[in-house]
């Protein structure tokens, strides 16, 4: 079939042509016109032990080495985002997370986020009901696999800390220092929910927890 314009042609396979017909014409004219993101996952894994913990992975590789990341990376083309997250975080921490745990919190997309290529994450947030029995191991992309405690200042501002020594923001890799900045606002905002922080607590959690849990995050 021979068209007049580009125009006319990509009107007949949207909207003349059959499905198949169409599908073959998109994958050998229009298809390689959008540019193509690369899509990640990441995981703010939250725990409880007398403190609000966080699990960051260390990076061992460029970009970023050294640096504090979330666990996570890229989707696979066979898999679905959960099932990726629930992947990552046991490739790179050694934790073996269940999806009712989990749920996606934030997709980011900034431009040059990432100084390799085009990449939008998910984020996910984790709300782990006990830490007991967890034990880290670090592999992957991960040199080490360790829990920071996180607190939100009442100016707003966020602590980390591993013992009594400072993570300063500039040590978190990527963008995640705005990532995880965005997830307190909304934890805090969702405090009083029953699928919110507070299931860190465990089952039955007590009023002294509660309010730890509470004044940590400033509210």
């Amino acid at each position: 079939m021979i068209f007049e314009t580009a125009h006319q042609e990509k009107r007949y396979y949207e909207r003349a042509a059959t499905e198949e017909e169409f599908l073959e014409w998109y994958h050998k004219q229009d298809l390689g016109t959008y540019e193509k993101p690369s899509v990640t996952v990441d995981n703010l894994i939250f725990g409880w032990d007398g403190q609000l913990k966080l699990l960051f992975i260390q990076r061992k590789s460029h970009p970023c080495i050294n640096q504090y990341a979330f666990p996570g990376g890229f989707v696979k083309k066979e898999e679905s985002p959960d099932e990726s997250a629930i992947r990552e975080a046991s490739e790179e921490t050694g934790l073996e997370l269940e999806l009712r745990h989990m749920k996606q919190f934030k997709t980011i997309g900034t431009p040059n986020r990432d100084p390799r290529t085009w990449i939008i994450t998910i984020a996910y947030l984790v709300f782990l009901p006990t830490m007991e029995g967890i034990a880290l191991q670090a592999g992957g992309d991960a040199q080490d696999a360790k829990w920071l405690t996180v607190q939100v200042n009442p100016d707003g501002s966020l602590l980390l800390q591993e013992g009594s020594v400072n993570i300063p923001p500039t040590q978190l890799a990527f963008d995640h220092r705005e990532i995880l900045e965005a997830a307190m606002k909304q934890i805090k905002g969702n405090f009083q929910k029953a699928d919110g922080i507070q299931q860190i607590l465990g089952s039955s959690p007590s009023q002294s927890q509660t309010n730890q849990l509470a004044k940590m995050l400033s509210i």
